[in-house]
């Protein structure tokens, strides 16, 4: 219990520490924002308690310029779990961050670096770890219903007690959106990105003889019609393929990979939803999502004192509700939703299903 308090001191010290550093001349905004849940399956594991959680999140920024800016940015977040599932958490980060604004048929650059730390409470602090991430942007409008952008980042992930998870992450993401005057919106993606388990002992425990590397390649498509001032719809679909396989480790009854993420599954997506502007002025919004996980080559323990490949099928229902109290950007936020969530894999102890509820405030000012 100590460690919990001493990780909310540190969160709400490192939020003030900006705010007493914020120049004169500089514009502070920021956001707060608080809320909780119930998760039937924290884990993603068909034979595990279910829990509800509560979290709080401060993002400030002290913002400097106009035409070129110039941000610093605060972010610090708690999750806290009411049953015993070990994944309580706390996540510090500072950045710096640079936009050069010109008009729309120019293109807005910008630039960013952010260093982040985040800790585990319980038996995961294993998995504790540090990052830096840095990023260049464009975006641009061609045409006048015509906005292109993309970005290329880099992060560097360090975990300390689990060197062979430490990893270089370069990516890069291209985006077209063309909006049309009967309230349709077009639009298309392609991300890129790899991973390298730098740390020379990774390649021992992944017994890959070279530097263990993973890399994906991702395509979406995505639509939005507007029907009205207060109905809407929506729909994506995306495929992710995997260039370069994700490194695992298999030695008698030994099965290991590095954390899995998205560069160990690949598969399609697709999502639709219908979204209503109700009478409270409210946003309503229901939908469906399906996907298909396959994990490849990975081998998992199976129960049974052996192991398999894995592939899941997700169908997902959900439903959430928004109310924005703002004027100018600024105000308060109140967002709730729920959803079931059906998994059906080839392995029994990855096959459940059960809802998950949350519910939050957010306040910008």
């Amino acid at each position: 219990m100590t460690g919990k308090f001493a990780s909310w001191s540190v969160f709400i010290i490192g939020a003030l520490s900006l705010v007493t550093a914020a120049p004169a001349q500089g514009t502070l905004t920021g956001r707060l924002s608080a809320g909780g849940g119930h998760l039937e399956h924290p884990l993603g594991v068909a034979v595990e308690p279910a829990s509800g959680y509560g979290q709080g999140a401060v993002v400030l920024q002290v913002s400097l310029g106009d035409t070129t800016l110039w941000r610093l940015t605060y972010e610090g977040s708690a999750t806290r779990f009411l049953e015993d599932v070990n994944l309580d958490n706390t996540r510090h980060a500072v950045g710096l961050e640079w936009t050069r604004h010109r008009s729309r048929e120019d293109w807005t650059l910008s630039a960013g670096l952010q260093a982040g730390l985040r800790k585990q409470i319980g038996v995961y602090t294993i998995y504790d770890h540090h990052e830096g991430y840095g990023y260049l942007a464009f975006k641009t409008y061609p045409h006048p219903r015509l906005m292109v952008r993309g970005w290329a980042g880099l992060r560097l992930r360090s975990y300390p007690d689990l060197p062979e998870e430490s990893y270089l992450e370069p990516h890069l993401v291209l985006e077209a959106k063309r909006f049309s005057e009967n309230r349709t919106t077009l639009g298309a993606s392609l991300r890129l990105g790899g991973k390298w388990f730098h740390d020379p002992v990774a390649r021992n425990v992944w017994a890959t003889g070279g530097t263990p590397v993973t890399s994906q390649i991702q395509l979406a498509v995505n639509g939005a019609l507007g029907m009205s001032d207060r109905l809407g719809a929506r729909a994506s679909c995306d495929w992710r393929t995997g260039l370069r396989d994700f490194p695992y480790f298999v030695a008698e009854d030994i099965y290991d990979s590095p954390l899995l993420d998205r560069y160990a599954r690949t598969g399609p997506a697709a999502l639709a939803a219908m979204k209503w502007l109700t009478p409270l002025l409210a946003w309503f919004e229901i939908g469906a999502t399906w996907a298909t996980d396959d994990y490849g080559e990975i081998i998992f323990a199976d129960g049974s004192g052996g192991g398999s490949t894995r592939r899941d099928t997700i169908v997902e229902a959900f439903a959430t509700i928004e109310r924005r109290f703002m004027s100018g950007g600024k105000g308060t936020i109140l967002r709730a939703g729920i959803s079931w969530r059906d998994q059906e894999s080839n392995m029994p102890g990855y096959t459940w299903s059960g809802p998950t509820a949350s519910a939050g405030l957010e306040w910008r000012f």
